[in-house]
């Protein structure tokens, strides 16, 4: 168990397993939240969380043979929404439960090799578009 006090006083508390995975949470104002990882035999894992209001979120992940990345993520309403990532790619796709199809772009830097956001692309049922960009000016 690992508490966290900050300077007004309050108290947030995490609980481990014994692989050093976050299973509880306790907030100051009395919220729990609690998380679960199962693994299947083909590899799927779920992930449960419920909230400190009751709620249960679920995250089904799947990664193919050929390294291909999915999520199906259902939210505490019955709602879900798909997420896909190919082996490799610097993008992701999400689908939401309301239609709506997000593109998120990333980039590669090039002397440290990690991934930086480029930007992300929304596009609603209508067909509206929205994109936000992301520049980097070197130094």
């Amino acid at each position: 168990m690992t508490d966290e006090y900050h300077p007004d006083g309050s108290r947030f508390t995490r609980i481990f397993d014994a692989n050093g995975r976050v299973i509880d949470a306790l907030d100051p104002e009395g919220g729990h939240w609690s998380f679960d990882r199962q693994t299947a035999p083909d590899g799927t894992a779920t992930v449960t969380v419920l909230s400190g209001e009751g709620d249960q979120i679920s995250y089904v992940d799947n990664s193919s043979p050929t390294g291909d990345f999915s999520s199906v993520i259902t939210a505490a309403d019955g709602s879900s929404s798909t997420v896909f990532q190919p082996d490799g790619a610097l993008s992701l796709t999400q689908q939401t439960a309301c239609g709506m199809e997000i593109t998120s772009e990333s980039g590669m830097d090039s002397e440290f090799k990690y991934r930086t956001g480029r930007g992300s692309t929304t596009t609603a049922p209508s067909g509206l578009l929205g994109a936000i960009t992301r520049l980097r000016n070197p130094l």
